[in-house]
């Protein structure tokens, strides 16, 4: 006999928001398994009802009934050993859906599409505030970082913002089709950022290899510099 712990992480900081802890195994005894044999438990967990709007992770750890100590994990033949390994995620979307947002029908490499956005009126001296709302088409295996970028006409970089959806809270590994995943952008503005017309890009990009995503508008299949060319702005 074992037991298992589970634990559901934060989206943010990957802290341990609740844990769960089962006796296994619930079924056959471990003395009647077969090499080979796929053992299937249920396990219930009570989720918290408090979770904000987040995408979060749930690990799980092994150890023996009289050992305190965690059993050591082999994860793909790795010769590391871990002592917690991911088993999934939860994706805990905002209540109803998005309203007062200009749709588009924007896909990023096939994978994710840019369905709209909502951005406060532009004023010198505050910061844009920029929601976009975001849903995947598949499951998505790569860790991606939206790019925001305020240009000037002659398109030199004025101000910008890079994070992983909603800083972090929901990354897009565990995005989950059909869920519109909110991803809100502060975008501070300089001081003595002169009247006159600018233009806001977003994108996606590889976080390890800085590689863009390639952009389909269903007009042009792709798009300059692999950048969405979101809005112009006159900033007064």
């Amino acid at each position: 006999p074992f037991q298992v712990i589970v634990r559901l992480l934060s989206p943010v900081d990957n802290r341990s928001l609740s844990e769960w802890s089962f006796d296994l195994p619930q079924k056959s005894p471990p003395a009647a398994w077969q090499a080979n044999e796929v053992i299937i438990e249920q396990l219930a967990l009570d989720i918290p009802a408090d979770l904000e709007a987040g995408a979060y992770q749930f690990n799980i750890s092994l150890i023996g009934a009289d050992s305190s100590e965690l059993w050591p994990i082999s994860l793909d033949n790795d010769i590391n050993r871990l002592d917690r390994v991911a088993v999934g995620g939860l994706i805990v979307p905002l209540p109803g859906e998005p309203q007062n947002y200009q749709p588009l029908e924007t896909v990023f490499a096939g994978q994710i599409s840019l369905s709209g956005f909502s951005l406060n009126e532009p004023l010198s001296g505050q910061p844009l505030q920029l929601d976009l709302f975001w849903e995947a088409l598949e499951q998505i295996d790569e860790e991606y970082t939206v790019f925001v970028h305020l240009l000037s006409a002659d398109d030199q970089l004025l101000a910008s913002h890079d994070s992983r959806p909603d800083n972090g809270r929901f990354p897009t590994s565990l995005w989950l089709p059909g869920i519109t995943i909110p991803d809100r952008h502060t975008i501070p503005l300089p001081d003595n950022l002169p009247a006159g017309d600018y233009k806001l890009r977003v994108g996606l990009y590889q976080a390890e290899t800085g590689e863009r995503l390639i952009i389909s508008t269903g007009v042009d299949e792709r798009q300059e510099d692999s950048s969405l060319l979101l809005a112009e702005l006159n900033i007064p």
